[in-house]
């Protein structure tokens, strides 16, 4: 069973993933602390009742057709008649659900939570997920980075040099006043 307190469902532009790290957002999740990855699928329908103009139409149509057949003439026979129709092509023509399809990548980490990382494409999903397990199972060292773009569907391996962490040169910092003290 799975704990409704422990998911996070995420809407993200991009997933990197790069060397032993899965970046998104502002978080870095270690790959190795990743224990399931699948594609979860959650579509639901909206259900949608029949409209009011359909049902005053219908009872005004049979009302209509009931006094015509008590002998109050015939103009209320062929307006009810003509209501009713129209009441029936309304509920044929009316849409009573909407399916709303909605995928996710999910991925559980070793602490137990579970974060889905929210999609329309379940093709894309399904990319991304083998890439994720691909990058899981591969223990070589690289240098380049897989970015999964959420917004144009695409994964692309971009080649990273340098570090993305710090940029320039440090100076004026705790390193630079240890070089100084002798540590």
């Amino acid at each position: 069973m799975i704990d409704k307190d422990k998911e996070d469902v995420l809407k993200v532009g991009k997933l990197v993933i790069y060397k032993n790290a899965l970046i998104y957002q502002n978080s870095v999740i270690q790959i190795s602390n990743i224990c399931s990855v699948w594609v979860a699928d959650q579509s639901y329908v909206i259900q949608h009742s029949v409209p009011g103009w359909v049902k005053i139409l219908g009872i005004i149509g049979g009302l209509l057709v009931f006094l015509s057949l008590s002998g109050k003439g015939g103009i209320f026979l062929l307006v009810g008649l003509i209501l009713v129709v129209a009441a029936i092509v309304g509920y044929v023509k009316h849409k009573p659900s909407t399916p709303i399809s909605k995928y996710a990548l999910g991925v559980e980490r070793a602490s137990g939570r579970i974060m889905f990382f929210s999609a329309r494409d379940k093709g894309f999903v399904k990319k991304m997920a083998r890439t994720l397990v691909e990058a899981i199972s591969d223990t070589k060292e690289t240098s380049e980075a897989v970015v999964m773009n959420f917004d144009n569907k695409s994964i692309n391996i971009e080649s990273v040099t340098g570090s993305n962490i710090v940029g320039g040169d440090v100076v004026d910092s705790l390193v630079e006043s240890k070089k100084n003290d002798g540590y």
